[in-house]
């Protein structure tokens, strides 16, 4: 009976984990989403309108989900010294 209880527990606590990794996965395709269509808008717009965009893409950048490498894609059109 005890190993039955055991291998229920690891199971359970395996698909707890499985199912947090799901949703951190998810929360970050979001924030990449929202980055890229942000860097989409700013390519096609006016110099001052893109500087605006940029400003909102470099919001990101103190986001825990979006990684530095992330926004040095992003930003080509932006660069990271704008961000200060």
């Amino acid at each position: 009976m005890l190993p039955v209880i055991i291998c229920f527990l690891i199971t359970l606590g395996a698909t707890v984990v499985n199912i947090l990794m799901f949703f951190a996965c998810e929360r970050r395709l979001k924030a990449a989403q929202k980055l890229h269509e942000a860097d989409k808008r700013a390519r096609i717009l006016s110099v001052q309108q893109r500087q605006r965009i940029c400003k909102e893409i470099c919001r990101y950048k103190n986001d825990k989900d979006i990684s530095i490498e992330d926004l040095e894609w992003y930003c080509e059109i932006c660069p990271l010294n704008t961000c200060q």
